[in-house]
């Protein structure tokens, strides 16, 4: 679970505290420690602006709150860093051929 900033816990229009009203699924991750892989599921918090959300004449302008996620180390894959590394120490520093005469590539 990824929280709030702390820049993020307060209403940037009328300074209230937010209140966490879920958590969004972002994406998942294949983690790996040697003899061991695992996924992980990435979530955040989103929150609201209860003075905002209270207010009737503000319906329309309840302000949410997503914590920011960082970056997939590739778009729309599984690969996080521990599995990248593995594969790069598997390639090079154990002399692996990076590609193979028979699978006729």
């Amino acid at each position: 679970m990824i929280p709030l900033s702390d820049g993020q816990r307060h209403c940037a229009d009328c300074g209230f505290e937010m209140e966490v009203i879920g958590k969004e699924f972002v994406r998942q991750k294949f983690r790996f420690t040697p003899a061991k892989g695992e996924v992980v599921n990435i979530y955040r918090e989103t929150a609201k602006c209860p003075g905002c959300s209270a207010l009737p004449a503000m319906a329309r302008n309840i302000q949410f709150v997503k914590a920011n996620v960082p970056e997939a180390l590739i778009l729309h894959s599984y690969e996080s860093a521990s599995a990248a590394a593995w594969v790069m120490h598997q390639k090079y520093a154990n002399s692996m051929p990076l590609y193979s005469k028979r699978a006729g590539y």
